[in-house]
């Protein structure tokens, strides 16, 4: 694997104090269609919402919406294994598309 012409980018949000964001796969194609909504900070909306939906899974075993499912359980994969919140670009941009809604 030849990674001499790797770039990365990191967007000026996710250094914030507190917050872990993982882009494992981030290219030109995802940069293309979904940039605005990578460079968009999340506010205290989005926090409420994905926090909404991580309790009612695990204190009421309520499923999340399907469009936003796989992002709130992988969270709450994370948070069962100990480990800090990852979110990853296509759950990032998941839950992004459904609070715009």
């Amino acid at each position: 694997m030849d990674i001499s012409n790797m770039r990365v980018t990191m967007v000026p949000w996710a250094y914030r104090r507190g917050q872990e964001v993982m882009y494992l796969v981030v290219d030109e194609t995802i940069l293309k269609n979904y940039g605005e909504l990578i460079k968009r900070a999340p506010d205290d909306a989005f926090f409420n919402m994905v926090e909404k939906h991580i309790n009612a899974y695990m204190e009421k075993g309520v499923m999340p919406p399907a469009e936003i499912a796989p992002a709130i359980l992988n969270a709450v994969d994370d948070m069962r294994a100990g480990r800090k919140i990852a979110l990853r670009a296509g759950d990032y941009i998941s839950l992004q598309n459904y609070i715009k809604k």
